[in-house]
């Protein structure tokens, strides 16, 4: 059976939700059809199914009917104790989510140009290795959207089902790999150096390819680390940090974003607050803040925001005075 495509983060509250598999469902203790399990299940990849039923014991043979079927709970067993292990597997896996998104939101991108992302960083992050002149990609572990944004990335058919378009992906891959310049010089070389130009010729291609597909990848992991770095910097500890992380992720609503998305002041001063130990806050680049920043950054020194714009920009000029032994006053910073 085909079911509706699944955005990995719920932009549309109204959108439709996933067929109930009833029918396929065997009865708890209490005789209720365990509704959630089921809704959660048609949210999975094939290949997490059938890694869920192996886990527990079940047949995982079949297509993705059979393993929703075999996952369910069993008159034996104890719904809340499954609800309970799948509850944390949902949260965890949409925290993750909710997480890159924020980081996309503190550079800058919002609503739908951050879900595209996510979905681009999810499918353009599973380069497993590249060796010799093939390349290795587990696609078979992404989720059928993770594939979907991918094919759709790189202009490749991405109608159908799971397997067919990991097939286009595997032709893609096949396709650039031959059809580029580099190994068709290589070929031709190879009669005159032997493997060592056509392993040069990989070698040129393989850095090409994975500096296109895995770049935007390292830019979310360097969002990430800053932003938690950002925030131990106010003498934050981890823990606490991660708080802030997903209070901003709390505040994302993609059905208004405009109305809910965090302060962007506060934002800007987060991402300042680390700079100032380090480098200090000069009245010539203290004057590019907004005076919303300025009055933030203010608020996280512990000093007063009152006054007008250069008020506080010498206030903040005077951090980096005390810091540099230029005044007696010791300001915490």
């Amino acid at each position: 059976m085909t079911l509706p495509k699944r955005t990995l983060l719920e932009a549309d509250p109204n959108a439709p939700r996933a067929p109930s598999q009833a029918k396929y469902l065997k009865r708890t203790n209490d005789g209720k059809e365990n509704e959630e399990i089921v809704e959660w299940y048609t949210t999975l990849g094939t290949e997490d199914l059938r890694e869920l039923c192996k886990v527990r014991g079940r047949l995982y043979g079949g297509n993705r009917v059979q393993l929703i079927e075999e996952g369910n709970p069993s008159v034996e067993e104890k719904d809340h104790q499954l609800l309970e292990k799948y509850r944390a597997w949902k949260e965890e896996f949409e925290q993750k989510r909710s997480e890159t998104v924020a980081k996309l939101v503190v550079e800058g991108a919002t609503g739908d140009l951050a879900q595209e992302s996510v979905n681009r960083m999810a499918a353009e992050g599973h380069i497993e290795s590249i060796k010799k002149d093939t390349y290795k990609r587990n696609y078979n572990d992404l989720h059928v959207d993770e594939l979907f944004a991918l094919c759709n990335i790189l202009g490749l058919k991405h109608a159908g089902l799971k397997a067919d378009m990991i097939a286009s992906l595997q032709e893609y891959d096949h396709s650039l790999r031959v059809g580029s310049v580099e190994y068709k010089e290589a070929q031709k070389m190879h009669a005159m150096e032997g493997s060592p130009a056509v392993k040069r010729a990989i070698d040129i291609e393989t850095a090409s390819l994975t500096s296109k597909l895995c770049h935007e990848r390292n830019v979310f992991e360097d969002i990430k680390a800053r932003t938690l770095i950002q925030l131990e910097a106010k003498e934050l500890a981890t823990q606490q940090a991660k708080v802030q992380v997903d209070s901003i992720a709390d505040l994302i609503e993609f059905t208004s974003p405009k109305d809910t998305l965090p302060n962007s002041d506060r934002i800007g001063a987060w991402l300042l607050a680390s700079k100032i130990p380090a480098h200090g806050v000069t009245a010539t680049s203290a004057s590019t803040l907004h005076v919303g920043e300025l009055r933030e950054l203010l608020t996280l020194k512990n000093l007063s925001t009152d006054g007008t714009k250069p008020e506080l920009i010498e206030r903040l000029h005077g951090i980096e005075e005390a810091m540099n032994g230029s005044t007696p006053v010791a300001f915490e910073v």
